[in-house]
C-alpha cells in the first residue's frame, strides 16, 4: 500500500519523551552465519534451503543473553510522511521503559519513504547487529524489506494491515480489515441482519472488505451475501443513485459500506432516502468509521462498526472515573476523514478539553457585566490517549520489551523469539487483546459500537482473553499503567467483565493472502486473478452475485 491507503489517520501530537538506551550489543551466532552466508553469494538471496538451514541454526542454537535487545526502528524521517515517522518515534521512545541489560536498545533508521530507503535502513540495522526490527510503517516498505531480514534470520513487525506481505519472519500489527469484516458480520447476523450487500467506492481496502465479506459469508450459515458494487470514485451522482436504488430493493438487512469521509456520507443518505434505515437495516462498518464527521451525520445514526479504541464515555460509566481528556497522552486524537488507511494529519481533530468555569462564584456588580461567551459544547471523545498508529507502535516496544526480559528466564534462551511472537494465548498491551500467528497476521479482540449523536456506543465489549488458551501476556507493568490514566481506567474496565470466547474462530484470517492492488481509488476494473470470484463487471461498477 502507498503512504495514503496503508495505515490509520492520525494527527502529530505534543507530548514527547526521551529515551536513554544501553549501548551493549547482543550478537548470535546464527545471525552472523546468515550474513557470511549472504557475503558468499556475492549479495545475491541465499537458495530456500540455504536460508532455511541458517534461520533453524538460529533457531536452535542456545544463546546466553549478554545486554539488552537490539531493537531497530524503521520509519521515513525524511520525504512527505516524515511527520508521521516522527510521530511514530516519539511514541516507541515513550514506550521504552527498560533501557538496561534486560531491556531494549533501541535505534532508529530512516526509510526516506521508499522501498530503496528502506532496504538501504535494513541494512544498516544488521550492520549494527539488531535482534528484531519494528516497521516499516508501509507494505511496499514491508515488501522491500523482508527478504533482506529473512537472509538474516531477523524477525520484524511491521505497522501495515496489508496482508499480502506477511510471512517470511514479517509480522502484521496493522489492524486487519478481513478480521474486522468477519467479527462484524458474525454480530449482525446474531442480531438478525443477515442479509448483506457491499456499497463502496473501488479502492483497494473496499476490494479486501468486499472479499472477506464474500468468504466469510460462504463458509457458514450465518448470513448471505446478496450483492456487492463496487464503483469508481468519480462515478456521477445520478448513477450512484440508480445503483443505491436497485440495492435497497433487494430488500437487504445489513450494508456494509468499506468507505469514509464524503462517500460514506453520500451512500449513507441514500440508503436512508430509500428506507433502508435501522432498526430493519443496519449500516456496518470497520474501524474506517472512526472520525467525527461519522457522529455528526444524521443518516448514519445507529450504524454499527468494530474497533479496538475503548469509548471514553464507557470506560468511566465502568470505572465511576473521570478518563483526561487532555495533556500529552490523554489527547483523543480522532481519525480524519480516509479514516485508518490515511496517514495525513488531522488538525481539526476534537479534544477532551474542558472550556473552564464561567465566574458564576464572583460578586455581583452594580452593572451588569459584559455577558461571556457561551462555552463551546464538549467535542465527542472517540477515544482517550494516544491514537492507533502511536499504539502500534507503543505495542511494538512492548513486544520487544517482553522477549528481552522473557529470554533471561531459566531456558528462555534457547527459546526463539518466534515462539515468543506467536504464543498462542496471546498479548495485552496498549491497543488491548491480540495474537500474532504464524503466517504473519494478527488477530484482535474488537469492540462493536453503534454512532450516535453523542459518541460512540458499546455493544459488545471486546473479549479480554482467547477462551481456553490461557491468560494472555501483560506486556504493560502496572507501574507504568499507574502513570497512564487512560490505560489504568481501560484495563479496569474491561477485566470485571466475564472472558468470553474471544475473536471467534472463524475470524481468524485464512492463510492464503488478498490481492495485493495498490491503495487509493481506481478507475478500472482489477486485473482478473487466477481464481473466478464470481464476480462480473456492468459498465464501470463490479457486481458480485450472491453467495447462496
Amino acid at each position: 500500500m502507498d503512504g495514503r491507503r496503508d495505515m490509520a489517520g492520525i494527527r502529530r501530537t505534543g507530548w514527547t519523551r526521551t529515551v536513554r538506551s544501553a549501548a551493549a550489543a547482543l550478537t548470535a551466532s546464527a545471525l552472523l552465519t546468515a550474513c557470511v552466508t549472504a557475503q558468499n553469494t556475492g549479495g545475491e538471496s541465499a537458495t530456500p534451503s540455504g536460508r532455511s538451514e541458517a534461520n533453524a541454526q538460529r533457531a536452535q542454537t542456545p544463546v546466553r543473553p549478554t545486554g539488552p535487545l537490539n531493537v531497530a526502528l524503521l520509519v521515513p524521517l525524511s520525504g512527505p510522511q516524515a511527520d508521521t515517522g516522527q510521530t511514530l518515534v516519539t511514541a516507541a521512545r515513550t514506550a521504552v521503559t527498560d533501557a538496561g541489560p534486560q531491556g531494549i536498545h533501541l535505534t532508529v533508521h530512516d526509510t526516506h519513504g521508499t522501498p530503496e530507503g528502506a532496504r538501504a535502513a535494513a541494512d544498516a540495522a544488521l550492520a549494527g547487529k539488531a535482534d528484531l526490527v519494528l516497521g516499516p510503517l508501509f507494505s511496499v516498505a514491508a515488501q522491500a524489506v523482508k527478504p533482506v531480514l529473512a537472509r538474516a534470520g531477523v524477525p520484524a513487525l511491521s505497522f501495515s494491515n496489508n496482508r499480502a506481505v506477511a510471512g517470511e519472519g514479517l509480522y502484521l500489527l496493522g489492524h486487519l480489515p478481513g478480521q474486522q469484516t468477519a467479527a462484524l458480520l458474525d454480530y449482525a447476523a446474531a442480531q438478525g441482519h443477515g442479509r448483506v450487500v457491499v456499497a463502496s467506492p473501488d479502492t483497494s481496502y473496499a476490494r479486501m472488505v468486499a472479499q472477506a465479506t464474500r468468504e466469510h459469508l460462504a463458509r457458514g450459515t450465518r448470513g448471505q451475501l446478496v450483492d456487492s458494487r463496487l464503483f469508481p470514485a468519480d462515478l456521477d451522482y445520478d448513477s450512484q443513485v440508480d445503483l443505491v436504488k436497485e440495492l435497497a430493493s433487494m430488500d437487504p438487512t445489513a450494508v456494509v459500506i468499506p468507505t469514509a469521509g464524503i462517500g460514506l456520507v453520500g451512500l449513507s443518505a441514500l440508503f436512508e432516502y430509500y428506507d433502508a434505515t435501522p432498526p430493519k437495516v443496519r449500516l456496518l462498518g470497520t474501524d474506517l468509521w472512526e472520525w467525527p464527521g461519522a457522529f455528526a451525520e444524521g443518516s448514519l445514526q445507529g450504524g454499527w462498526y468494530v474497533s479496538t479504541s475503548t469509548p471514553p464515555a464507557w470506560t468511566e460509566q465502568q470505572t465511576g472515573a473521570r478518563v483526561s481528556g487532555s495533556g500529552p497522552m490523554g489527547t483523543a486524537d480522532a481519525m480524519d476523514a480516509d479514516g485508518h488507511d490515511s496517514a495525513e494529519t488531522d488538525d481539526g481533530a476534537a479534544t477532551g478539553s474542558d472550556t473552564g468555569g464561567n465566574g458564576e462564584d464572583a460578586a455581583p456588580a452594580a452593572t451588569a457585566p459584559e455577558p461571556e461567551p457561551e462555552s463551546e459544547p464538549e467535542a465527542i471523545r472517540l477515544f482517550a490517549g494516544p491514537g492507533k498508529l502511536e499504539r502500534l507502535a507503543m505495542d511494538a516496544v512492548a513486544l520487544a520489551q517482553g522477549w528481552a526480559k522473557a529470554r533471561y528466564q531459566v531456558g528462555a534462551g534457547s527459546d526463539p523469539i518466534t515462539r515468543f511472537l506467536t504464543d498462542p494465548a496471546g498479548f495485552r498491551g496498549y491497543t488491548g487483546l491480540f495474537r500474532l500467528t504464524a503466517s504473519g497476521l494478527n488477530e484482535r479482540g474488537l469492540h462493536v459500537l453503534e454512532i450516535t449523536e453523542d459518541g460512540p456506543d458499546m455493544l459488545r465489549p471486546a473479549p479480554v482473553s482467547f477462551g481456553m488458551r490461557g491468560a494472555p501476556t501483560r506486556l504493560v507493568g502496572p507501574d507504568v499503567v499507574a502513570r497512564l490514566p487512560w490505560l489504568a481506567a481501560e484495563y479496569e474496565a474491561l477485566e470485571p467483565l466475564d472472558p468470553m470466547t474471544g475473536p471467534t474462530a472463524s475470524s481468524t484470517a485464512p492463510a492464503t493472502a488478498p490481492p495485493s492492488a495498490s491503495p487509493g481509488p481506481v478507475a478500472a476494473p482489477a486485473p482478473v486473478s487466477g481464481t473466478d470470484t464470481g464476480c462480473r463487471w456492468r459498465g464501470r461498477v463490479q457486481v458480485c452475485g450472491p453467495t447462496s
